[in-house]
């Protein structure tokens, strides 16, 4: 492969990957509208605030000629650099919408430093087949940008929607067994059942087996539990069921 098609591949790496801080903020949208109380105007503002620091830092580039004092490698990374450590503080340390929208504008001035220095390294490298050559690179920031909804959309699951402990543990318990996709309904109708751990106390275990939260349970192991239970047993809880991954004989519990 010629030399100029590797620097285009790593190049539009490096672009997927930057420009997929563009819209981060939208993969956790949901949770920051019920944590912080968002509205819409404060949701459209962490994406606007992003628009409005790539206009800003794009411009201070170019009256500053930038690229021109700079190496556009450098300013490349500096900026992937800056974007990431703002999108990283946000995530870890903010808890409020002032804040956000001031680190949004900064990965934005940040993104101004990751994506016009790339079409200059480009040109340089391909004096010929340069409209592919852009075509390449587009995509790869389109695609990089279009991740997080991406992520949303594979990763929006019902128990995320929720910070109810109960309904959250539950959901844990379920996931160690099976896939995802089998667990939402069974994850749905178990907290519409039991709401609260004391409901789910109340209820027999046959009801609660019903809806397959637990790995199955043998008749026999359960049958021999409540006759050892009955007679006082001191050893009644070796026939009682035990949480998935902690049966010595099996290892794990079996999937639906």
């Amino acid at each position: 492969m010629p030399e100029r098609w590797r620097q285009l591949a790593v190049l539009s790496l490096g672009e997927l990957l930057a420009l997929s801080l563009w819209f981060s903020v939208s993969a956790v949208l949901p949770a920051l509208r019920r944590e912080w109380a968002l509205g819409d105007a404060g949701s459209a503002a962490l994406t606007v605030a992003v628009q409005l620091g790539f206009i800003t830092g794009t411009l201070g580039a170019a009256l500053a000629n930038l690229p021109d004092i700079w190496p556009a490698r450098r300013v490349m990374v500096a900026g992937t650099l800056l974007g990431a450590a703002a999108n990283a503080w946000l995530a870890l340390a903010v808890d409020s919408l002032a804040a956000a929208l001031a680190l949004r504008f900064v990965t934005g001035v940040a993104m101004a430093g990751a994506y016009p220095p790339a079409m200059k390294i480009m040109a340089t490298w391909f004096r010929e087949g340069r409209g592919l050559a852009i075509g390449i690179l587009v995509g790869a920031l389109t695609v990089g940008s279009a991740m997080p909804h991406l992520i949303r959309g594979l990763t929006d699951l019902p128990w995320r929607q929720t910070r109810d402990p109960w309904a959250i543990l539950a959901s844990e318990v379920m996931l160690q067994q099976t896939q995802a996709p089998r667990v939402v309904p069974k994850w749905l109708a178990f907290v519409d059942a039991y709401p609260t751990p004391s409901e789910c106390a109340a209820a027999s275990l046959g009801d609660v087996l019903r809806h397959r939260c637990l790995r199955p349970i043998r008749r026999t192991q359960l049958r021999r539990g409540d006759a050892a239970g009955a007679r006082g047993h001191p050893t009644s809880q070796r026939f009682r069921w035990r949480p998935p991954g902690t049966d010595r004989r099996r290892g794990h519990g079996r999937t639906w």
